[in-house]
């Protein structure tokens, strides 16, 4: 993933879900705007054993995701909403389809805060069921 600009990004061996449907892609440029959410398809990141992080439940458009977002040891995850960039991690995910209730995990996925409707910490202890 290479942001070459304020607006446009470049995605490698990535599943882009947007505004406009989405698939999966060996290499694309897109406009970010139009992006809801990216699960990269490649590249597994752990979870900084140095900070904090907050499970959350976050919606948006025709999908809800949970999983952590990481922030500093004195910060909230909230504060990861407000500041730059407009893209926002979030480790060990998990993506429902709200029309199907299909769901499936990835190690991270990467969201365009534009296009978040709703966002709050998530305490439901149950696990989740998932398809890859």
């Amino acid at each position: 993933m290479h942001l070459y600009n304020s607006s446009r990004l470049r995605l490698e061996k990535a599943l882009l879900y947007s505004m406009d449907g989405g698939g999966s892609f060996e290499s694309i440029d897109i406009d970010i705007d139009n992006i809801l959410f990216i699960k990269p398809l490649e590249h597994l990141r752990a979870l900084h054993p140095l900070k904090k992080y907050g499970r959350v439940k976050l919606a948006v458009p025709g999908y809800t995701l949970i999983g952590h977002i990481q922030h500093s040891k004195n910060g909230h995850w909230r504060e990861k909403l407000d500041a730059f960039p407009k893209l926002l991690n979030l480790a060990k995910a998990f993506i429902t389809i709200n029309e199907s209730k299909i769901r499936q995990k990835a190690s991270y996925v990467i969201i365009n805060k534009k296009h978040i409707i709703v966002a709050k910490e998530y305490v439901n202890s149950s696990s989740i069921q998932y398809c890859s």
